[in-house]
């Protein structure tokens, strides 16, 4: 399954221009400190997709880096994604059976994101990340710079 195609199954709609931009890169996230919600929810959709290694129907750690500052911000917008997974997932025209699969996937999905701030700290570049909330500009390890789109 590719990216696009987990963004509809996941939120319910098609990506944004903006969206799907960084969907069809091979970077981790946007150079931008801004706090916007379209971004972000790119950002962690992506980011909960490269939990799964879709080859070996599997689960992996992927870092999502957050600067400190937009913590409260970011937490609050994760709540509200996965209301809105939620209300998406309750409108689905399928088993109650296959409901509660995808669910489960969804669920160990999002629990292999391992937010934060801790990347200033890192010795070298995570294996598969997500980035929101840096900009290229801003001091930080070179890996997390040249991942910014």
């Amino acid at each position: 399954m590719d990216v696009v195609t987990f963004h509809r199954m996941l939120v319910g709609g098609d990506p944004t221009p903006d969206q799907a931009r960084l969907y069809a890169s091979n970077a981790n996230g946007f150079s931008s400190e801004e706090k916007n919600d379209n971004r972000f929810l790119a950002t962690f959709v992506l980011g909960v997709y490269r939990t799964r290694n879709w080859q070996a129907k599997s689960f992996r750690k992927v870092t999502f880096a957050i600067p400190r500052p937009l913590d409260t911000w970011a937490v609050s917008k994760i709540n509200w994604i996965i209301q809105t997974i939620r209300d998406q997932r309750a409108q689905l025209q399928i088993s109650k059976e296959a409901k509660q699969q995808a669910n489960k996937m969804i669920v160990e999905a999002i629990t292999n994101l391992e937010m934060g701030s801790r990347v200033f700290t890192l010795a070298e570049e995570p294996s598969h990340w997500v980035a929101f909330g840096f900009k290229q500009e801003t001091e930080m390890p070179e890996w997390l710079r040249r991942g910014l789109l």
